[in-house]
């Protein structure tokens, strides 16, 4: 059987803002929090092995989600 999941990361630490600021010249900073790439892989490589939905790699981001749900004009 096949399976589709949405992951929803946050922002995740890649190398994305050093290579703005060497080819752009400025360096950029994500707002929130912040996740590393390994986290987001292992939440991806344990969805395979158990397949779900979605994922959300930094977990407190589900609240984000439950808020949306019960209140979407105040989480917007």
């Amino acid at each position: 059987g096949l399976h589709a999941t949405a992951v929803y990361p946050v922002s995740t630490a890649t190398e994305f803002h050093d290579a703005i600021e060497r080819e752009h010249g400025y360096r950029v900073k994500g707002l929130g929090p912040k996740q590393t790439a390994e986290s987001v892989a292992r939440a991806i490589a344990d969805v395979i092995e158990h397949p779900r939905a979605e994922v959300y790699p930094y977990r407190r981001s589900r609240l984000l989600a439950v808020a949306n749900t019960l209140w979407p004009a105040g989480t917007d």
